[in-house]
């Protein structure tokens, strides 16, 4: 008989235990359930807050621009055609224009170097391609100017462009070259002077002409001894 009292206590204990625990149990849960609210209740309210501030920014980005417009719209302005005037003014005046004559290179170093300053101002400095730039080199050249570099149209584009720039240079550029040129026609024309006495005076000695002719030389010769670098043309 105790024995069995004994039994029926200890089951007692253990359903109170038991109902201890699933109490315990249900009570975190609420408690964890009432965080999670909160978190929620606290994240809903924050983002309404950013919402709003949103809003708000939206509104006043939208006012400033509208001042900004309506601010440029009052300022005076002219009429679009104003600032058209220089440009059509300047292709009116070209069209009207002769076309410029280009200067070719037949190889006497005496002209080289104009013909260097003619050719960079009116083709190299230009937005053509290689291709082009040689071609027209190529065609701006005569005699033994153009027999020295027509085979470079063989060459790849740039290569060649490069090349015949430098075998210009190389052969009718260089300074002793053009002083050399310059000598041998200023030693040319004194003998040919000196042949015939009683000739009349040409007017390649005319003392203007001299003159014209010495500064073209100078020039000419002074570009030489500047431009001392063989991609130069």
């Amino acid at each position: 008989m105790q024995k069995r009292e004994q039994l029926e206590l200890q089951h007692k204990i253990e359903n109170m235990r038991i109902d201890n625990e699933i109490e315990n149990a249900n009570v975190e849960v609420r408690m964890w359930q009432q965080e999670v609210d909160l978190q929620r209740d606290d994240q809903i309210s924050l983002n309404n807050e950013e919402a709003i501030d949103v809003a708000k920014r939206t509104e006043e980005w939208c006012q400033q621009s509208s001042a900004q417009v309506v601010g440029r719209e009052t300022e005076p302005t002219g009429h679009p055609l104003d600032k058209q005037v220089p440009l059509l003014n300047m292709i009116s005046t070209s069209l009207h224009l002769p076309k410029p004559e280009f200067q070719t290179f037949s190889g006497d170093p005496i002209n080289y170097w104009s013909f260097k300053s003619s050719f960079d101002l009116n083709i190299a400095q230009r937005s053509f391609d290689d291709r082009v730039k040689l071609s027209y080199l190529i065609q701006f050249c005569s005699g033994k100017a153009r027999d020295a570099i027509k085979n470079c149209v063989l060459l790849d584009p740039t290569t060649g462009y490069n090349q015949a720039r430098d075998i210009l240079y190389s052969q009718f550029g260089r300074t002793y070259i053009v002083a050399r040129a310059h000598i041998k026609q200023v030693l040319n024309r004194t003998n040919s002077r000196s042949g015939d006495r009683h000739e009349k005076m040409p007017d390649d000695f005319d003392p203007n002409a001299l003159h014209r002719r010495y500064e073209r030389n100078r020039r000419s010769l002074e570009n030489s001894r500047i431009t001392a670098c063989p991609s130069s043309v």
